[in-house]
């Protein structure tokens, strides 16, 4: 019996320190993963304050904004200046219990939080803008629309033409690259995508996106051009100033002639078995909602 007692003692000893080992080892593992969480967040949190500082300091005001995905635009018609900001914030993580660390997971998994440096400059010095997928320009500010058969494969895919090598189905970059009339900062890159496969639903929509950039800055150029080919071009900045005030208007009619192209575009990608009928319903609502 003593024996007995003494080896429930010990089993049970054994289950208890087992149990606090346990304890300990999960609370460590949460913190370990809050902190990849946390202080990104606080670091980016601190990027975007000294940006908006930054901002205060040269009296930026913002008259008109635009928020693209996790890109941001800000424009001050009175100083004829565009601010760009990329941050990516996330602290729904904050309210998880410390008890439940794989509630965790799926904040991890969708990246860190981050703020890119502040972009700022004259948006009356955009003399060109342009669409560019995998190095080869697709679009242009001279009013070409996208070039079907360029050597960009997923164009055919997106003009409905079905792929033909598995190739066209490899990853892909998607920017907007302006060019400026000053030596200080002859160009500005947007990127939106990289390292992404081009059949996925995610990288039509960064292409949704490039698409809404673009319209908003080729809407910039073509007022731009107007205005320096205006014979009463005395006072440039007033009469972009004037020209400005149909900067909201100009861009929508782009806008909601992109919106409806890639509507169709992604209706391809259904056809072709890349999208689900739920995908394609769920990315035409959210296109029809941005229609000005």
């Amino acid at each position: 019996m003593e024996l007995y007692l003494i080896l429930m003692g010990v089993f049970l000893l054994c289950i208890i320190v087992w149990g606090i080992t346990s304890i300990g080892g999960e609370k460590k593992e949460f913190r370990k993963r809050y902190n990849q969480l946390y202080h990104p967040l606080i670091t980016a949190q601190g990027f975007h304050a000294q940006n908006m500082d930054h901002l205060n300091k040269i009296g930026f005001h913002a008259d008109r904004t635009e928020n693209i995905g996790r890109k941001h635009f800000m424009f001050d018609h009175t100083k004829l200046l565009t601010c760009f900001e990329e941050f990516y914030i996330n602290d729904g993580f904050l309210s998880v219990p410390k008890n439940k660390p794989q509630l965790l997971l799926p904040f991890i998994d969708k990246g860190a939080s981050y703020c890119q440096p502040l972009k700022v400059f004259r948006y009356d010095k955009i003399i060109d803008c342009v669409l560019i997928q995998d190095g080869s320009v697709v679009k242009t500010s001279e009013g070409s629309a996208i070039l079907a058969g360029t050597s960009v494969p997923y164009l055919g895919l997106l003009q409905g033409k079905a792929s033909s090598s598995s190739d066209e189905r490899q990853t892909g970059i998607l920017s907007v690259r302006l060019t400026l009339d000053d030596i200080q900062n002859p160009s500005v890159l947007f990127t939106f995508s990289g390292n992404m496969d081009k059949s996925s639903a995610a990288y039509a929509e960064s292409f949704t996106q490039a698409q809404q950039v673009f319209g908003i800055f080729d809407a910039i150029v073509r007022i731009n051009k107007k205005t320096t080919a205006s014979p009463q071009n005395t006072a440039p900045a007033q009469t972009v100033r004037a020209a400005q005030s149909t900067v909201a208007s100009q861009p929508a009619a782009s806008e909601n002639e992109s919106v409806f192209d890639t509507i169709r575009q992604l209706g391809k990608l259904r056809d072709d078995g890349i999208l689900t009928e739920e995908e394609f319903n769920q990315k035409k609502k959210l296109l029809l909602e941005q229609i000005k």
